[in-house]
């Protein structure tokens, strides 16, 4: 069986904490980027305890080995886009 992981799973593993725009960005990207991928339609989302221990909410889980690249790779270029913008300023 594959390990399924959610998107904040991997924001721990990598050391990041992104803002709450950027969480919701990067969760609507991924999931429109496995629909593309899986042709499967949506990930499971299970109910999950809140990272803040106030309630629960149903978390996306995807396959780890699927997810985790993608998500580096976006975070890369958030990044880079982000610098963009600074610079503007």
């Amino acid at each position: 069986m594959d390990k399924r992981v959610t998107i904040d799973q991997v924001y721990k593993l990598l050391g990041v904490d992104p803002s709450h725009s950027q969480r919701t960005m990067i969760g609507a990207i991924m999931r429109e980027r496995w629909l593309s991928y899986s042709g499967q339609g949506e990930v499971d989302k299970p109910l999950r305890a809140k990272p803040n221990g106030g309630g629960t909410q149903c978390k996306a889980v995807y396959p780890a080995d699927w997810l985790e690249p993608r998500v580096v790779k976006l975070l890369k270029e958030l990044g880079d886009f982000e610098r963009k913008q600074i610079a503007l300023f």
